[in-house]
């Protein structure tokens, strides 16, 4: 019989942690790759409250260098970016930031006889910041791996067994 490596059960609700981290790479495929916005939200919501409390519960245990690190930077920078495109502009600064933008909205003003004076760089506001809470939720979802791997080095060779598994089942259901 092999014998389990002991793991570390410093962390607060370790294994509801490790649960949670494989239910999800498990359950989206099923759910057709939660493409759908209601779907996605569903799990950004349930990534939100569950990656999120659960970092809270075992921050002393999240090291320095992790949030420290240029990734969050980056990681910074594309939310921050997506953001910015969803607050509403005035024309002026508008124009100076894409003139194709602001000459549809001028039309859109003659034809329409509105009064568009505020208006974000985005066509879509809503889809920029249903885009910007996801990519904040894979943040924490990351975060949590990093904890957890630091924390049980055999959690990379589950995670793994568990993607493989559901690989397998996937091609099988794609044959038939």
């Amino acid at each position: 019989m092999r014998s389990r490596s002991p793991q570390n059960t410093q962390l607060k609700l370790f294994k509801t942690g490790r649960f949670f981290f494989l239910f999800l790479p498990a359950t989206i495929p099923l759910l057709f790759g939660a493409v759908h916005p209601v779907i996605q939200g569903g799990y950004t919501t349930l990534i939100l409250i569950v990656c999120g409390g659960w970092l809270l519960l075992n921050t002393s245990y999240i090291q320095p260098e992790l949030v420290q690190s240029r990734w969050i930077l980056i990681f910074f920078l594309f939310f921050s970016w997506t953001i910015f495109t969803t607050i509403p502009l005035p024309l002026t600064t508008l124009d100076f930031l894409s003139p194709i933008r602001t000459a549809s909205l001028v039309k859109v003003n003659q034809l329409a006889g509105a009064d568009i004076k505020f208006a974000p760089l985005s066509y879509n506001s809503m889809a920029g910041l249903r885009s910007s809470l996801f990519l904040f939720a894979l943040l924490l979802y990351g975060l949590c791996l990093r904890v957890l791997l630091d924390n049980d080095r055999t959690f990379l060779k589950t995670l793994l067994y568990t993607c493989i598994g559901l690989g397998t089942v996937e091609a099988i259901y794609g044959i038939m």
